[in-house]
């Protein structure tokens, strides 16, 4: 019995974590991109959230808490609207895309080298 039990939640496991893969096979790609990254996570998701059981319910849950930490909203928002330009912009995400110029490139003005 406690075999066919460990063989049930291993099957269970390994369900769940069949969209989970695929969706890290995607994100994995050399030719992934940001833009594209929404459709793979909803996939997975619209997948997790099909299976009736706790595993896929909890890591649904802990995934979603993950990204939402990690995920830079003004970041995501920007890509959107540069690929949608009716998309209309924050002011918090129009200022986030103004200051990151001087980041990255500096306030100085730079010659070209030749």
């Amino acid at each position: 019995m406690v075999e066919t039990l460990d063989s049930d939640a291993l099957k269970t496991l390994l369900k769940v974590m069949e969209p989970v893969k695929l969706a890290v096979e995607n994100l994995s790609r050399g030719d992934a991109m940001l833009t594209n990254a929404n459709t793979s996570l909803e996939f997975m998701f619209n997948k997790l959230a099909n299976e009736t059981n706790d595993i896929s319910t909890e890591l649904m849950g802990n995934l979603k808490c993950r990204l939402e930490e990690r995920l830079n909203k003004d970041v995501m928002n920007l890509l959107r609207s540069l690929k949608d330009p009716s998309v209309a912009l924050s002011n918090t995400t129009l200022n986030f895309a103004g200051n990151h110029p001087s980041r990255l490139f500096g306030d100085n003005d730079t010659e070209d080298v030749e």
